[in-house]
């Protein structure tokens, strides 16, 4: 009987060693080295971008591009994924004006070089653009069309353009970890009801500002960038009369310096009336370092006295008394005890949410690492011999480190909760959902894969268990 257990148990692990190892590819691949004979296979791949997605579907919409220059103007169909080698080897090059690359929605666009055309990338809706170096277009790097979609945009290389990042109106935007630099206009420039987070950025020698935004109705959180050197100011907030609402804009950690007009200025671009505490009202800002700038730190026509320290103002002769208006020195002569009061524990709650937001920030960066280590673990987890896994089953050490990091990440999904609780803003909300939910779906995969192959002890393994 026991002979016969041992003998079903080799026949299982016979099966188990000769069956695909699944593992994530792609469904489409392209290679302008490509032979005669093409099915869009890594054996055969097509030529050019252009046929490849003549053959994508909603069910084949992961395509993969070998390294060179491809000379084409591409348009993704909706939900299609174009993934290249390298982003200094993979070249997509417009020969003709339009845009290089258009989107539907929840297009991909990763590790590629996109060069030329009037916007390098446009997307109508919403979708994803990593990794990417964006350069020589002669309008918009990228250009996010009027629309609710969102639009996440990653340690991209955006440089030599006429614009760099173009938001129209209603967007939802993640702007973070890029490097905006040397474009002939704004670094970026933002319209009215734009939504979310532009946040570690470095934003410099741009031709004309660091940041234009429409501050009407809209709900921004511009943290932890170095915006320097351009020639304009570092960030320029604009009233229109056509979208005269309050915006909830947050402007913390960052460092906005040597800029060749202001590190802020508030402009009321088009007239219109509003009320000269509608930039105070709408605009907080927190724990900048704002030095060094041509014409000063902050506009006076901001209207914000309190946003700068005692040294900042001895430094740069930032609103002294004497450039102070009238109608300020009353407003300030007017501020009751009550009001200082309100002042402060705004001010205070303020720095509790950069610190919130510090740590949410940290965890994403976290997740990150987690996702290149978990996947580096899968590998060399998934590349042990058949006969070790044979006879002895499973990397033993490479299991418990991958069960590790879900642990850590387990925790840091208990940590977000506890956060989301503690803010009062509704993009950090929003934010720490999108990391949580992108943490479970990995570690949904990374438990299985444990579970899975911590039951395969190997023919050794086996054996000690049943004579223990």
């Amino acid at each position: 009987m026991f002979k016969r257990f041992i003998f079903l148990l080799f026949l299982l692990e016979i099966f188990l060693l000769t069956q695909p190892v699944k593992a994530e590819s792609y469904d489409i691949y392209v290679d302008k080295d490509c032979q005669s004979t093409q099915d869009g296979s890594e054996e055969k791949p097509f030529c050019t971008i252009s046929k490849a997605l003549e053959n994508a579907s909603s069910s084949k919409n992961k395509i993969y591009i070998k390294d060179g220059v491809y000379k084409e103007k591409i348009s993704l169909g909706k939900n299609i994924e174009i993934y290249g080698h390298a982003a200094n080897s993979v070249v997509i090059e417009n020969p003709i004006d339009g845009s290089t690359i258009s989107g539907k929605d929840g297009n991909v666009i990763k590790n590629i070089t996109v060069k030329g055309g009037h916007n390098g990338i446009l997307f109508e809706k919403g979708g994803t653009i990593e990794n990417c170096i964006i350069k020589d277009a002669t309008k918009n790097a990228i250009d996010l069309s009027p629309n609710d979609g969102k639009a996440e945009i990653k340690k991209n290389k955006i440089t030599g353009n006429a614009k760099g990042i173009y938001a129209e109106a209603n967007r939802e935007v993640d702007i973070s970890n890029n490097e905006i630099s040397g474009n002939s206009e704004e670094g970026i420039d933002l319209r009215e009801n734009i939504k979310g987070f532009i946040q570690n950025n470095i934003i410099t020698k741009n031709g004309e500002g660091g940041i234009e935004l429409i501050v009407g109705s809209s709900d921004l959180i511009i943290n932890n960038n170095k915006i320097t050197k351009n020639n304009a100011s570092g960030i320029a907030a604009q009233f229109y009369s056509f979208v005269n609402k309050l915006g909830e804009i947050t402007i913390s950690d960052n460092f906005i310096g040597e800029n060749e007009h202001y590190g802020l200025t508030c402009k009321n671009t088009q007239g219109g009336i509003f009320n000269g505490s509608y930039w105070g009202k709408s605009i907080e800002l927190s724990n900048n370092d704002i030095e060094k700038n041509k014409i000063r730190a902050i506009d006076k026509n901001c209207l914000i006295v309190r946003a700068v320290d005692k040294e900042e103002e001895a430094e740069q002769e930032i609103i002294k008394d004497s450039e102070v208006s009238d109608d300020q020195k009353q407003q300030g002569e007017k501020e009751t005890a009550e009001e200082k009061k309100q002042r402060e524990e705004e001010e205070k709650r303020e720095q509790e949410e950069s610190i919130i937001l510090k740590e949410v920030n940290d965890i994403d960066f976290q997740l990150e690492n987690y996702l290149i280590d978990s996947g580096y673990l899968f590998q060399e987890i998934e590349g042990r011999g058949k006969i070790k896994v044979f006879f002895f089953g499973f990397d033993d050490k490479k299991m418990t480190e991958l069960k590790n990091l879900n642990s850590q990440q387990e925790n840091n999904q208990k940590r977000l909760e506890e956060l989301k609780n503690l803010t009062q803003k509704d993009l950090v909300k929003e934010k720490i959902d999108s990391i949580n939910q992108n943490i479970s779906k990995t570690l949904q995969e990374n438990k299985k894969i444990v579970s899975e192959k911590f039951s395969k002890k190997g023919i050794l393994g086996w054996l000690l268990d049943i004579f223990s």
